[in-house]
């Protein structure tokens, strides 16, 4: 499976709510596809962050906000964070440190 210790990393932690709109699995994929073959959208009220994991254009992102703030105020635009990789085992290493509350978001 493409992309396993990002899945491997999600599946073992608690209390992580996730929703997976990856075009990797499509059997056919357009050039958007393949550009962009990962999106993950995670919800994790114990660290109480909202995550964004992708894959696009050669570069694995996260994208942290603050859950409990409204998604239309200042303060949850602010409370973004990104952290950028260029190998897959990197991003699911600060993917694990972030689930477990041991790197801030």
């Amino acid at each position: 499976m493409k992309y396993r210790p990002i899945y491997k990393v999600i599946q073992e932690s608690s209390g992580t709510i996730m929703k997976d709109i990856s075009n990797w699995q499509k059997p056919v994929q357009n050039l958007v596809d393949r550009w962009k073959p990962l999106l993950i959208i995670l919800e994790n009220k114990l660290v109480n962050l909202r995550l964004w994991v992708n894959y696009e254009h050669g570069e694995f992102r996260i994208t942290t906000a603050q859950l409990d703030l409204d998604c239309k105020s200042r303060e949850y635009s602010e409370s973004h964070r990104r952290y950028y990789f260029r190998k897959q085992s990197d991003m699911a290493a600060c993917l694990e440190k972030i689930l477990n509350g041991k790197l801030s978001g």
